[in-house]
């Protein structure tokens, strides 16, 4: 490793540290942005809920197959989650590689 990468990845583990122990101190801001972020996603929810499942039969009309995809990600600390979002490629398009349109 080069010494400016070193310097530039020890910077970011400091800042990283600084911001992480300057949120935990603070169990309102927590406690506050968590509440923020649950209404803000049941509000949306209710709102593109309707449209997300009428564009489910028109993604099965296009192509044969699920209208969800899941995948598993990695996330903070290299933990695994599970995503599920709208496929919007054919069943295995990944297979042959890319192709020009």
């Amino acid at each position: 490793m080069r010494p400016m990468e070193q310097v530039v990845q020890d910077g970011a583990r400091e800042i990283y540290q600084v911001e992480q122990s300057a949120v935990v101190e603070k169990p309102v801001y927590q406690a506050v942005k968590r509440l923020f972020d649950v209404v803000v996603s049941a509000l949306a929810l209710l709102i593109l809920g309707i449209p997300m499942l009428l564009l489910m039969p028109v993604i099965r009309a296009d192509s044969p197959g699920p209208a969800i995809f899941r995948q598993e990600r990695l996330g903070k600390g290299g933990k695994p989650f599970v995503i599920y979002k709208y496929r919007t490629m054919q069943m295995d398009a990944e297979r042959d590689g890319p192709t020009a349109p």
